[in-house]
């Protein structure tokens, strides 16, 4: 009897170790790799996408016959989205910012592993390619002595509602930057005319970044003064 006994032993314990079911899987197996649109990701990553685009983010496992192993949980935030080794969602215009997709993988003997990604959905900032979005528009003539200012204005566009926008003035002589201004939200400044000398050549442009530091950046304009008092004397 204490033989049959011990033949049985031997056979559960064959069929145990043979069974990937009942077996610890982490942490030394699998690996994993984290895809969105055939992009790879690691753990911590950001994702990038606009508005009204769809997240479609999926797990692979080497062996990939582990897969069917392992038990999901993915979370958005705070929202319980899948219990699949892939996950989808649809980002509408409202949900500017930054998500926390987290994902929990669990083997038969609850072992886990935690895995963090972020999702930023956002617009880039544009500036305006149209010439009269601009001023000094570009090749003008500047009278100095009609002014104490000079305006420059020009024009930028983000659709991500409540978006702050921050701009920086930037403009040179023909060697170097004469004056350079950060501004946010505003599309218009007013350089006191001594920063210029009559009769030169200058250019300007300006940057624009938003919350998330995403840029865009105008053309360069060209721009020139005279003194209409100072060329009749």
């Amino acid at each position: 009897m204490w033989r049959l006994a011990l033949f049985l032993i031997v056979i559960l314990n064959a069929c145990k170790i043979n069974n990937p079911a009942t077996e610890a899987l982490f942490p030394s197996a699998p690996s994993f790799s984290f895809s969105h649109e055939k992009q790879i990701y690691s753990n911590g990553d950001t994702i990038k996408l606009y508005p009204e685009n769809d997240l479609n983010f999926k797990v692979s496992t080497k062996p990939d016959t582990v897969l069917e192993l392992l038990d999901f949980k993915w979370h958005l935030n705070q929202t319980r989205l899948s219990n699949k080794p892939s996950v989808s969602y649809h980002f509408n215009f409202y949900d500017i910012g930054l998500w926390k997709l987290k994902l929990d993988v669990q083997d038969s003997l609850e072992n886990t592993k935690n895995f963090t990604f972020y999702i930023l959905i956002n617009t880039p900032p544009t500036m305006s390619k149209k010439d009269y979005s601009y001023s000094p528009f570009h090749l003008s003539n500047v009278d100095l002595d009609t002014t104490t200012f000079l305006k420059f204005a020009w024009e930028a566009f983000d659709p991500d509602p409540k978006e702050n926008l921050l701009y920086k003035l930037q403009i040179q002589d023909a060697e170097k930057d004469i004056f350079v201004q950060e501004l946010s939200n505003l599309e218009l400044y007013r350089v006191k005319k001594d920063v210029f000398s009559p009769n030169q050549k200058y250019r300007w442009r300006v940057i624009v970044n938003d919350f998330w530091n995403y840029a865009d950046t105008s053309t360069w304009l060209e721009f020139s003064t005279n003194n209409n008092i100072e060329d009749k004397k």
